[in-house]
């Protein structure tokens, strides 16, 4: 009987490569107890399964990326572990053999898999310190086949050390197109090559980790500017977008001169703060910005306010104030547009 079982773990034991064997003989003489399952799970998985103190979460490398997961995911290793130390003390029977298989045997509730994580993620081989960085390159993506340089569009395989879990799982085409999403940005950028690039830029900025960027933006004069310069400033700023333009209130067309500007100065929806309330201190950006404005207006430029209040001092040269009375919706620019320049 003996001889038999001798000869079934020899035959066991051939499947193993060597670096597997030494592993399974190191966990077959771990401690009894929760501390000794956390050691195997950090001995057989430390280089699959990682946790960051920083983040508090456990991540699990994913051919190219580490990715975050949850408890679940954690413990199907955690028992892969001890059905491992199973196995090394059946290859690699003590005098105790017994008593470890009696032990691993009842490891595998809920509470004692929790028991052995809290105590693996405390270990060297598992735990990223508060020194780890994670995705200290932002400039690098995760994909489902490999990594991709966002600044030079390279695609590589992906490497533990990069610490890269900033990813998206779709695989990466750099010959793919995408003809219904350029359709899209264009019709509500209406065909505008400037607006369409910016919106680009902005899209692919949120791939990246960078917060830290920041533009510097020429100081432009709206007394002496021309319109070319100050649509120039507010696309570069982010602002243009702000303009819109009516019907169907799309982004404005930098290329389309308006026939008329309306700047709607009041708000009649209910427990609404009064505009010029707001404007208290800004008055002279406020001014500065009605300036611009008349001179990317093909026609009238119009401040639109409530009856009974004083813009005087926050008029510019070239706008025109109308007043409007009543309730709400008689602030909305679509009445005040019907009023004056109807589309």
């Amino acid at each position: 009987m003996e001889q038999d079982q001798e000869r079934e773990r020899k035959t066991a034991l051939a499947k193993y490569t060597p670096e597997k064997k030494k592993l399974l003989k190191k966990i077959s003489s771990l401690e009894h107890n929760d501390t000794g399952n956390a050691r195997a799970f950090a001995a057989m998985y430390g280089d699959t399964v990682r946790f960051c103190c920083r983040r508090g979460k456990f991540y699990v490398w994913s051919e190219h990326y580490w990715k975050g997961t949850q408890g679940a995911e954690v413990d199907r290793f955690m028992v892969a572990a001890i059905e491992d130390r199973q196995k090394a003390a059946y290859l690699f029977p003590g005098d105790d053999k017994k008593r470890l298989l009696t032990f691993l045997a009842g490891s595998k509730n809920d509470a004692k898999l929790r028991a052995a994580t809290n105590r693996a993620q405390k270990l060297k081989q598992i735990e990223w310190g508060k020194d780890v960085e994670l995705d200290p390159t932002p400039m690098l993506l995760g994909c489902a086949n490999g990594v991709v340089d966002l600044e030079t569009g390279e695609l590589r395989p992906g490497k533990r050390e990069d610490l890269i879990t900033r990813s998206t799982n779709l695989v990466h085409d750099a010959e793919a197109q995408c003809p219904l999403f350029e359709t899209f940005v264009s019709e509500i950028m209406g065909g505008d090559v400037k607006l369409i690039k910016y919106l680009q830029r902005a899209i692919g900025y949120t791939l990246t980790g960078q917060t830290e960027e920041q533009v510097a933006f020429d100081r432009v004069d709206p007394n002496t500017a021309d319109r070319d310069s100050l649509v120039t400033a507010l696309c570069k700023s982010g602002l243009w977008p702000c303009l819109r333009q009516r019907p169907f209130n799309k982004v404005a067309n930098t290329s389309e001169t308006p026939r008329s500007i309306f700047v709607t100065a009041m708000d009649t929806s209910p427990l609404a703060a009064p505009p010029l309330a707001l404007l208290a201190e800004r008055e002279a950006a406020f001014k500065a910005g009605l300036q611009a404005l008349t001179k990317l207006s093909g026609g009238a430029t119009y401040l639109c306010t409530a009856a009974g209040e004083d813009w005087s001092a926050l008029l510019a040269d070239g706008v025109t104030q109308q007043t409007f009375k009543g309730k709400h919706p008689a602030g909305n620019a679509g009445v005040h547009i019907n009023a004056l320049d109807p589309v």
